[in-house]
């Protein structure tokens, strides 16, 4: 179960991704985040504003192609 404060981080990620926009005129090529943020809505949002990588690791993934992704170098550098 998510508390509030992990609720409200769903939602903060894609108003910052549309704050960039604004600013900047395009999505970042990358974003990273801490796990707090993970959800596939966020990522798909992210993917969806043209951010071509996004790190949020997913400490509760079973997915053998999601923990395979989270091993690949581009995402641990960006975790850094």
């Amino acid at each position: 179960m998510r508390t509030a404060a992990s609720r409200l981080h769903l939602t903060l990620l894609e108003g910052c991704l549309k704050q960039h926009v604004e600013q900047f005129g395009r999505a970042p090529e990358r974003v990273a985040a801490d796990p707090g943020f993970f959800s596939a809505a966020n990522e798909s949002k992210a993917h969806q504003m043209g951010v071509s990588r996004v790190s949020i690791p997913s400490h509760d993934t079973k997915s053998p192609t999601r923990k395979q992704r989270q091993k690949q170098p581009w995402f641990k550098e960006l975790q850094k």
